[in-house]
């Protein structure tokens, strides 16, 4: 008994019935183009839809896909494939755009539109307002969502535009879909921290940029806040390196000093003996005198210990000597 094909099957479809749908696609998508398509590839595609032998036709299939991929770049199978499913569906919101994606950012930026528009009408939101560190209340919220509008219009802007250029070029994968969204989050906060934590000259400058343009600034471009966050992490770690180089250099110096003073006062401490030691000689001292003078001088020296490592070592020496004979 014949049984229907389960529809609802989480599995994705077999290989053959796959390429077919994805010939059958960029065919039309060449077609409507302008693009030349030989008519033994378009043979092979009929005698594959006439097929119902799902194991039979493949090589073929595979042959004819790899042609139409070339005749159809730079768009790719999965972008044409996407773009004539998303034709056939969605009717009510197809003015929005051509795919989900699209759609779904155009409402987002509609959203942040009117929300920029009724907070910019109240009176709390002026040039001068806005500051986390001044305003407090209804006042200061009021401002950030502002500020957050004005930040959700230029991350959507900038997804949008780039999206766009995706789909002209036929090149648009569904699969970095969430990573639009983890660009338009970022670019909410980045427009946040970009308007509260940049400095805002209202007196007036060459480049007058106030909160809502740092804000839809942060939002069009994460990149220039994660530059900013990366060049202070940069300088404090330069300054703290700094700090450090200082210190180490103070302490050498500090112990340089140390050692040239102590050598300084052995040196005088020495000659003091040697003129010591001069007088006696002149005045005909007795020699065992002389000998504890040299010995104070070989002490301050530092040459006892080596004096002590030869009387220590010539009882081992005799001994040495006493075996081997």
């Amino acid at each position: 008994m014949k049984t229907e094909p389960n529809t609802t099957s989480p599995h994705p479809a077999p290989l053959r019935a796959h390429l077919l749908r994805q010939c059958e696609a960029m065919v039309r998508h060449a077609f409507a183009s302008g693009l030349s398509v030989p008519g033994s590839l378009v043979q092979t595609l009929q005698t594959a839809a006439r097929s119902e032998d799902e194991s039979t036709g493949i090589q073929p299939l595979a042959q004819a896909h790899g042609r139409l991929s070339q005749i159809v770049a730079p768009a790719t199978p999965r972008s044409i494939l996407v773009l004539t499913d998303e034709a056939t569906t969605n009717r009510l919101l197809r003015f929005l755009g051509p795919v989900a994606l699209v759609r779904r950012m155009m409402l987002v930026a509609l959203v942040s539109l009117a929300v920029f528009i009724l907070a910019g009408l109240s009176s709390h939101v002026n040039a001068e307002s806005g500051d986390i560190m001044i305003s407090q209340g209804w006042e200061l919220l009021l401002n950030l969502v502002f500020f957050l509008a004005a930040a959700g219009l230029g991350a959507s802007f900038f997804a949008l535009f780039q999206v766009n250029r995706y789909i002209v070029e036929g090149t648009f994968d569904p699969k970095y879909e969430t990573s639009y969204w983890i660009q338009f989050i970022l670019g909410l906060i980045s427009g946040i921290l970009l308007s509260q934590l940049a400095p805002v000259d209202l007196q007036g400058s060459a480049v007058n940029l106030t909160r809502a343009s740092l804000a839809m600034l942060g939002g069009f471009s994460v990149r220039i806040v994660y530059r900013i966050l990366s060049r202070l992490v940069e300088t404090v770690e330069s300054l703290v390196r700094g700090e450090t180089r200082e210190i180490l250099a103070a302490r050498e110096l500090v112990t340089r000093a140390r050692l040239e003073e102590q050598a300084a006062q052995s040196r005088m401490k020495l000659m003091v003996e040697l003129v010591e030691l001069k007088g006696k000689l002149g005045a005909g001292a007795a020699s065992g005198e002389l000998e504890g003078i040299l010995e104070k001088l070989l002490n301050g020296l530092g040459l006892d210990e080596l004096k002590e490592e030869r009387v220590e070592t010539a009882p081992a020496q005799e001994g040495v000597a006493g075996q081997t004979s």
